[in-house]
């Protein structure tokens, strides 16, 4: 990628990923955000800024969020949905099998 914006409502986080990435940041190539991911799919698409790639893990379900990533994505671009820390994207659990 040629740029990479990284938004995370967890401040520690952020802070950590600037640690981890200062040089990209430096260099332009990273920028970190804090804040709602909601508000940040919000201004792409107000100032018609499309992402090409959306990767979506919120804590808990990532399913608030889809909509809004949905209308901040480039015609063609790619939607990553994750839920590491609970459901599905669906808000179901599989069950046995």
């Amino acid at each position: 990628a040629g740029f990479v914006l990284a938004n995370d409502a967890n401040f520690d986080l952020v802070a950590a990923a600037q640690m981890n990435l200062g040089e990209d940041v430096a260099m332009g190539r990273v920028e970190l955000r804090t804040g709602d991911a909601s508000d940040c799919f919000l201004r792409a698409r107000l100032s018609k800024d499309y992402f090409d790639l959306i990767d979506v893990d919120g804590f808990g379900s990532g399913a608030p969020y889809n909509a809004e990533a949905v209308g901040a994505l480039k015609m063609g671009g790619l939607l990553y949905l994750c839920c590491t820390d609970a459901r599905t994207a669906a808000g179901k659990n599989a069950g046995p099998q």
